[in-house]
């Protein structure tokens, strides 16, 4: 598989596995201090991701997982609307998961994802937390983001869906 086109999304999700996985508990330990104090280190290989990911999330995912044999890719279940089953991510969440990953609204269907219910799940399920992000680009037009994705340690999205120029995102972390 050749190397996916770098957008904020694939970023977040390379930078983060790569650290943990060259760096251990120190990188998972410095991870958590940026995003969340409240988030405990521990020794994290996995992403997991909604069933139904943009193809830079995908892209990003499989990357990782195809060059580092320690990298593994987990899909959460959704319905039959698309809207992530919120039991399917609390069995698929473990001590190995690193970041959870959910687009906030499916940029062909318009579902709106539970974002709420995934990071009270992922902070709820594992001791000390799991990283969440949002891939937040078909969203960033319609919904008020702050609110929408308050609960997340990372959002990303794109400028030319909110009338910038083509090529260009940002990537937000609290």
């Amino acid at each position: 598989m050749s190397t996916p086109v770098k957008t904020t999304t694939s970023v977040a999700i390379e930078n983060i596995i790569r650290d943990v996985r060259e760096r251990g508990d120190q990188a998972v330990a410095e991870w958590s201090e940026r995003l969340d104090a409240t988030k405990s280190p521990k020794p994290e290989r996995a992403v997991a991701y909604g069933d139904i990911p943009t193809a830079a999330v995908l892209d990003a995912a499989q990357f990782m997982a195809d060059h580092f044999e320690d990298v593994e890719v987990r899909f959460i279940d959704v319905d039959a609307d698309g809207v992530v089953d919120l039991e399917s991510l609390r069995h698929t969440l473990d001590r190995d998961v690193a970041i959870v990953s959910v687009m906030a609204a499916n940029n062909e269907t318009g579902v709106c994802q539970p974002l709420d219910g995934v990071s009270s799940i992922a902070n709820g399920s594992v001791p000390g937390g799991v990283v969440t992000h949002s891939d937040a680009v078909a969203a960033a037009p319609w919904l008020y983001l702050p609110s929408v994705t308050a609960t997340f340690d990372m959002v990303s999205i794109c400028a030319h869906k909110i009338g910038g120029p083509v090529n260009s995102g940002a990537l937000i972390m609290r």
